[in-house]
C-alpha cells in the first residue's frame, strides 16, 4: 500500500513545488523560531554553523549553510565527502554492487555510460546517505581533475531505508548526477594518493530542492518544470578543472545520498568504512583512517 501511495503522488510536481517555497523570503523577525523549530525537528548542530541562523534569508540558503572554519579537517587517504550515514559499501563485480540485501545495482544504469562504468569492474563502492538536518555540500574523496559530468534526469522518490529496501533500482531512476574525479598514475610521487578514478555520483530525491555542481553549468531537479523527463546530458569542463581533496564539487539543497565509485587500486576500505554516522573528512580507506 505504501507503495503505491509513493507511486501515485506526483513527487516530481510536489519537488517543484518545495523547491518554489524554499527560495521564499524569510522575514528576519520569524528566522530565530522558524530554522531553532526545523532544527529540533530535523537534528540540525547551529553550533557547528558558521553564520547565526539570523542571516540566512530563505530555507533554501539556511540548507547551504557553511561550517565554522577547521571544523571538517581533512584525513589522509580516501575521505567521506561529506556529513551523513554509511549505509553500504562493497566490491564492484560483474558490473554491478550490492546495496542492500537482495538489492543490486548496474554500475552501467547508474551513471548512464556504459564504457565509463567498465572502467570501474573490480573496484568498490560506498554509499552514504545525508539526512535534512546534514551539512549538504558534497566534496571531493580524492583529489584530481574533474573531467566530465553526467546528468540524468528522472524520478524523484524518496531515497530512506524503506525506499532503498522497497523500490526497485531506486538510484538508477531518480533524477542524478555523476561527476567524475581522475588523478593520472604516476602524476605524483609515489605513496602519497591513491591514483586513479573516482566517481561521486548525487542521487536527488523528493523534495531535494536542486543539486548544482562547482565545476559545470548544471542544475538537477527544482529550477526546471517537473513534467516526467528521461534525457541524459554529458558535460566537459571548458578549461582544465583540479580539485584538491576536500575540495567542494556541489551540493544538495535538501539531504539526499551519495554512491562514490572506485576504480580497482584506488580504494580499499579501512577502520572508518563502516556503518553508520560520518563527517566529512573522516578516512574509509584502509591504513589510513
Amino acid at each position: 500500500m505504501k507503495k503505491l501511495f509513493f507511486q501515485l503522488l506526483p513527487k516530481n510536481y510536489i519537488s517543484y513545488v518545495f523547491g518554489i517555497f524554499t527560495r521564499c523570503y524569510v522575514p528576519e523577525f520569524l528566522r530565530e523560531k522558524f530554522y531553532s523549530w526545523y532544527s529540533q525537528r530535523y537534528g540540525v548542530n547551529l553550533s557547528e554553523a558558521r553564520d547565526d541562523i539570523s542571516q540566512f534569508s530563505s530555507l533554501s540558503k539556511f540548507f547551504l549553510r557553511e561550517l565554522k572554519p577547521g571544523l571538517r579537517p581533512i584525513g589522509k587517504g580516501v575521505i567521506s565527502p561529506v556529513d551523513g550515514a554509511l549505509t553500504a559499501h562493497g566490491p564492484i563485480t560483474s558490473g554491478r554492487f550490492l546495496q542492500a540485501k537482495g538489492t543490486s545495482y548496474s554500475v552501467a544504469e547508474l551513471i548512464a555510460d556504459s564504457d565509463l562504468a567498465a572502467e570501474f569492474e573490480g573496484g568498490y563502492f560506498v554509499t552514504i546517505y545525508l539526512a535534512p538536518g546534514d551539512y549538504h555540500h558534497v566534496h571531493a574523496p580524492i583529489a584530481g581533475k574533474v573531467t566530465k559530468a553526467i546528468h540524468v534526469e528522472g524520478a524523484l522518490w524518496p531515497v530512506n531505508q524503506w525506499s532503498v529496501a522497497n523500490v526497485e533500482n531506486l538510484f538508477a531512476i531518480n533524477e542524478r548526477i555523476t561527476v567524475l574525479l581522475e588523478e593520472p598514475k604516476g602524476e605524483e610521487p609515489k605513496g602519497e594518493e591513491p591514483k586513479g578514478k573516482a566517481a561521486v555520483v548525487f542521487v536527488g530525491a523528493t523534495n531535494v530542492g536542486a543539486i548544482r555542481l562547482e565545476h559545470f553549468d548544471v542544475t538537477g531537479n527544482s529550477q526546471r518544470m517537473p513534467w516526467k523527463r528521461s534525457a541524459v546530458h554529458g558535460f566537459t569542463p571548458e578549461t582544465e578543472s583540479k580539485v584538491e581533496k576536500g575540495g567542494r564539487l556541489g551540493s544538495f539543497c535538501l539531504g539526499s545520498t551519495v554512491v562514490l565509485l572506485f576504480q580497482a587500486g584506488v580504494f580499499e576500505p579501512g577502520d572508518g568504512c563502516e556503518f553508520g554516522k560520518i563527517t566529512l573528512g573522516t578516512p574509509i580507506s584502509r591504513d589510513e583512517s
